[in-house]
């Protein structure tokens, strides 16, 4: 038991996992991809899109955000099949149709409880070793995810010296962090897509100014002249 300089008591079995650092864009996150129908799949189909969907992040190719998102709410899956305690297609079958019921809305009742358990270990285990919100400060994105793919090769050899599925879902919570909120610790993963979004805007307010100006000077010329693709565009 614990007991506050104010009198108040209570139970000591959270000491050991620091749910309220979890950001609630992480949670909003999983509750948009954490769906029934990966529970249909096998654990090695579910490790199959933690990875593929990880690589497909760091290459640019489709939605990065739903890249993200499919595979950190994977993950999960993967941890709350492994670690529910009792008959999960029981659990499953009572929120399913919850879910469906709620369509147009995020599922909140339908978070992974034991995957969030782990995030919060780690959390409290980094709280203990770094201080609280000290991964705030910033990683490169392309070091976390690192780290995070690290940890789940070393979980499918066998490794089990650490907890190397909470600490992927730390890295993957972190990741998102970074995507969402801190763009200078994405500058080698998204620099140039910037630059080139920046470029082109920059194209396109000249334009719509040249043509604003023909509309009252018809014989003027666009004057807009021809950009010559550098190394550095590709």
């Amino acid at each position: 038991m614990t007991v506050f300089s104010t009198g108040a008591v209570r139970s000591n079995d959270c000491d050991n996992e620091r749910w309220d650092l979890i950001p609630f864009s992480f949670i909003r996150l999983i509750a948009l991809h954490h769906k029934p129908y990966l529970y249909d799949q096998t654990l090695q189909h579910l490790f199959n899109k933690v990875i593929t969907n990880t690589y497909g992040f760091l290459s640019g190719e489709g939605d990065r955000s739903a890249r993200l998102g499919l595979a950190g709410a994977s993950l999960a899956t993967i941890i709350q099949k492994q670690d529910f305690e009792g008959n999960i297609q029981e659990w499953l079958y009572e929120h399913k149709g919850a879910v469906e019921r709620h369509k147009g809305e995020l599922p909140y009742f339908f978070l992974p409880y034991y995957a969030l358990q782990r995030l919060a270990s780690t959390l409290k285990e980094g709280q203990v070793k770094y201080g609280e919100h000290n991964w705030t400060n910033g990683f490169p994105i392309e070091d976390i995810l690192n780290h995070g793919i690290k940890h789940i090769h070393r979980y499918l050899n066998c490794n089990r010296d650490e907890d190397h599925l909470g600490h992927a879902m730390f890295a993957y919570m972190a990741s998102n962090h970074m995507y969402k909120y801190r763009p200078d610790m994405c500058k080698y993963l998204l620099g140039q897509e910037y630059t080139i979004t920046r470029e082109i805007k920059e194209l396109h307010d000249e334009l719509k100014r040249k043509r604003t100006a023909l509309k009252h000077e018809p014989s003027s010329n666009l004057g807009v002249q021809p950009r010559v693709l550098t190394g550095d565009d590709k």
